[in-house]
């Protein structure tokens, strides 16, 4: 493909010619970058908070004070990933922290689990488990012991 354009481009014998095979070498090529999904281009502001809350999931985290420590505000870092990510900040958060639990709860109890990724109530912890994955936590262990 690049020796064909390179013999094109060979053959321009002016300056609009060879605009032009370069105006439809980089609309092909902006072609295929629009269509090839597996190029994900991500804002840095959504790469840092997930980071952020990768780091710091077993907090009370709230998303001013994530806005704070990324020195942006809450309205824009809401928006920000919102759009970059087709969810919010708390739905991310909480696909974390049941990600987590789901590797805890193998060794460890409901309540110490809740604790360790950042519920400070074992209940609540249950409720958000039972709705994101289907099964209580004590259904999950329960599942996760006779498999093995």
């Amino acid at each position: 493909q690049l020796e064909h354009k390179g013999k094109d481009i060979d053959k321009c014998q002016s300056t609009e010619q060879l605009n032009t095979v370069l105006r439809e070498e980089a609309l092909r090529l902006a072609s295929i970058c629009k269509q090839n999904t597996s190029i994900e281009l991500t804002n840095p502001l959504v790469e840092s908070t997930k980071k952020y809350i990768l780091a710091h999931y077993h907090q009370a985290l709230s998303i001013s004070s994530i806005a704070e420590s990324l020195n942006v505000s809450h309205s824009y870092l809401m928006a920000t990933f919102k759009k970059e990510t087709q969810q919010t900040i708390n739905q991310y958060l909480i696909d974390v922290r049941i990600n987590k639990a789901k590797q805890l709860l193998l060794n460890s109890s409901i309540t110490q689990t809740a604790y360790d990724v950042g519920f400070n109530n074992s209940n609540y912890f249950s409720t958000v488990f039972k709705k994101q994955t289907g099964l209580t936590p004590k259904s999950y262990q329960q599942k996760a012991k006779a498999d093995s």
